[in-house]
């Protein structure tokens, strides 16, 4: 019995074989497949829905154009990730000059809390994501990416590497500092609540 990984993996292998002979209208198979955890990367890098949105279609696009190029050497996931974050860094790039005014919405990079939760602790864990969400924004783009793809989407920092296309030790290196960053902008706000 295949675990759910294979499945997916041949799965897209399928459709990745049909779309090449031919059945090119089942590339929207693939991006329904993946788009939400896509989009998910690109905002967690961006922390911005419109950019995030921009970053996704990017990357469906040029998936699409490079198909041919794909060796299935990795899972079809794992490359499509890869581009992703690099259509990130690209618009990170042209947008970086620009003042980023991040409506109300895009406050807090972090998933909404469990309704279920207390609500004082709802609120409490919805500041605290704003906080490092605004420490996130102080981060190098490398820091951040690797930062988003290591915790907030919890990618193994051998994954993290491939998606970067650079060694672990660098990922490890990123992480470290952007932790540092992150904790020293943070330490404040804790120090005032335990007062």
């Amino acid at each position: 019995i295949l675990s759910a990984p294979q499945e997916r993996a041949e799965d897209d292998a399928t459709v990745i074989n049909a779309i090449l002979d031919g059945a090119v209208e089942r590339y929207a198979e693939l991006v329904a497949r993946h788009q939400p955890q896509v989009l998910r990367i690109a905002y967690s890098i961006l922390g911005n829905s419109e950019d995030a949105k921009d970053a996704t279609q990017e990357a469906f696009i040029s998936a699409y154009q490079a198909l041919g190029r794909f060796q299935g050497k990795s899972k079809f996931s794992s490359w499509l990730h890869r581009i992703v974050v690099n259509k990130c860094h690209d618009l990170f790039r042209r947008r970086s000059s620009r003042v980023q005014e991040l409506p109300v919405e895009d406050t807090n990079i972090f998933e909404k809390g469990d309704r279920k939760m207390e609500p004082s602790l709802m609120i409490e864990g919805k500041e605290m994501g704003e906080h490092v969400t605004n420490a996130m924004r102080t981060l190098s783009i490398k820091q951040r990416t690797a930062f988003s793809l290591h915790y907030l989407n919890e990618y193994t920092v051998p994954e993290v590497a491939e998606m970067m296309e650079c060694s672990p030790g660098t990922i490890k290196s990123h992480l470290f500092r952007a932790t540092e960053k992150i904790r020293a902008q943070l330490e404040p706000l804790i120090k005032q609540r335990e007062i």
